[in-house]
């Protein structure tokens, strides 16, 4: 569950661009409930999903997930039972690190693993399998830099990423809206 309690968020607070984003704003979403938002650019669509996942504080208000107020936790804390796909491709992955890297960093969320080295050779095959049922090819670019990739392969692997820990949350951010209708396809039928 997700409630968002008598929420205020002004950008450009006392500035001649203020603009109120909420004002004493109240939603709430069931578990189990697969919501989506609709409205113009700038109307506050992705900025209700920052305070959700703590990357804009609130002026006023509370966040509460799963009955716990996690207004004051930082937006790493939140992450690690929400999972997030953002608008665009190059925001959810690592560029310049290859594909089996990401899917490593990824299958750490969370966990301590220092400074030695977190790829697990075991989760190889594994990867391959995730990736192989996209469709795109990618189980055979497991050493390729991700920045090389096209933007719907970089979004495809961002979904799997997302989701290669235990989340209870999915916050997916116009994830089709930069890909070409080919790949925004292929990753609505993968999401």
């Amino acid at each position: 569950m997700i409630e968002l309690k008598n929420v205020t968020k002004v950008y450009d607070k006392g500035t001649s661009s203020e603009t109120t984003i909420f004002n004493n704003f109240n939603l709430k979403i069931n578990t189990g409930d697969f919501i989506s938002i609709i409205g113009s650019n700038g109307s506050g669509k992705t900025s209700l999903l920052n305070c959700i996942c703590g990357n804009t504080q609130l002026d006023e208000g509370d966040v509460i997930i799963a009955d716990k107020n996690v207004t004051k936790l930082k937006n790493f804390q939140r992450y690690r039972k929400i999972g997030r796909v953002y608008q665009n491709p190059e925001a959810g992955t690592c560029p310049n690190l290859t594909v089996l890297e990401n899917l490593a960093l990824a299958d750490n969320k969370g966990k301590c693993f220092g400074l030695k080295f977190c790829i697990n050779k075991k989760r190889i095959d594994f990867y391959k399998e995730k990736l192989a049922e996209l469709e795109m090819g990618l189980e055979d670019k497991l050493n390729t830099k991700v920045g090389s990739l096209s933007g719907g392969q970089k979004q495809a692997i961002a979904l799997i990423m997302t989701t290669l820990t235990n989340i209870d949350i999915l916050i997916l951010d116009e994830h089709t809206a930069a890909l070409d209708p080919k790949a925004a396809e292929k990753i609505m039928e993968i999401t």
